[in-house]
């Protein structure tokens, strides 16, 4: 415990930088969940051409969180592979943005 306070002590002038690499590495890590979540919707609607179903639910049999929800209404986006296209150009640009480096003043 001596040797936590002593290397937090050190990390002080930094804090601002150690809570947004905190932050940063917190996003990336929701971001990757969130891939693993889009295969079941892009195997079971998009890839299945007998599937008539437009909503791209993220966790099966739950009517809380769908695909669609994700991407602005601005978009006006509905096929399914527009849907999981944007979803995953979002997210691979947003974990680009989020693994920069801080910069250090």
């Amino acid at each position: 415990m001596q040797q936590l306070k002593r290397l937090l002590r050190y990390a002080r002038p930094y804090r601002l930088q150690l809570v947004a690499s905190v932050v940063m590495m917190a996003l990336v890590g929701a971001l990757d969940a969130f891939r693993i979540l889009l295969i079941g919707p892009i195997l079971d609607r998009v890839l299945n051409p007998a599937s008539q179903s437009r909503d791209l639910a993220l966790f099966p049999g739950s009517n809380a969180l769908r695909v669609q929800q994700l991407v602005p209404s601005y978009f006006h986006i509905q096929n399914p592979w527009s849907v999981v296209a944007f979803a995953l150009v979002a997210r691979r640009c947003s974990k680009e943005y989020s693994t920069m480096p801080v910069p250090t003043w």
